[in-house]
């Protein structure tokens, strides 16, 4: 289920900066505000809890290559299931500075004509607590640099268009355990890619 418009309620607001989404908006594009309430199980909770400490969220890239398909990467973690390339937005850091610096650390490349297209808030429940975080979810296309796994998170690289963006998410709800919530939650961006890039 998802809250379309939310005002992120007393859990996933504490985590959004408004004056900089705004900011983002406006050198960006205004981006949709989405809200997720997630049935989550341990390993989602927790890990989720043990990454909110160095950092305040993360962004997803919906990265489109020369030849018009969408990179996508896999890690040692969970080999053969491919998705969009996110990475963390520490406490000190600016949301587009973690964009430009997650994807030149984690594919080598470098990016242009950004479209900011959404802020995805999650509000992760097990039993009587509640665990939020927040995807930035970003367009851009290649504009230079090599494509290179960084030898120590990515194991692989995909390019794939936009229309298998949904069997992309069906993939990531079929991941066994201990990472079958993880792949409910992970799908979720893969959706909302596909929802606006298709009706722009």
């Amino acid at each position: 289920m998802c809250i379309r418009d939310s005002d992120w309620g007393p859990h996933v607001g504490p985590f959004i900066a408004a004056t900089e989404v705004a900011a983002l908006a406006a050198a960006y594009g205004e981006p949709q505000r989405r809200l997720y309430p997630l049935a989550a199980d341990e390993f989602l909770f927790v890990t989720r809890r043990v990454k909110a400490l160095d950092r305040r969220g993360e962004i997803a890239v919906c990265l489109r290559r020369a030849n018009g398909y969408f990179l996508l990467h896999t890690k040692d973690l969970y080999p053969g299931f491919y998705r969009l390339p996110t990475g963390g937005i520490f406490w000190h850091e600016g949301v587009a500075d973690a964009l430009h610096r997650e994807v030149r650390e984690e594919t080598g490349l470098s990016l242009r004509n950004l479209r900011f297209l959404a802020v995805i808030g999650y509000e992760m429940r097990l039993h009587e607590h509640v665990t939020p975080f927040v995807t930035y979810l970003w367009y851009g296309e290649e504009a230079g640099g090599t494509l290179t796994a960084d030898g120590v998170e990515v194991a692989g690289f995909s390019e794939l268009p936009l229309s298998s963006f949904a069997w992309i998410a069906r993939r990531l709800r079929t991941i066994p355990a201990p990472r079958e919530a993880w792949g409910v939650w992970r799908a979720i961006a893969h959706d909302v890619a596909l929802d606006l890039l298709s009706n722009p």
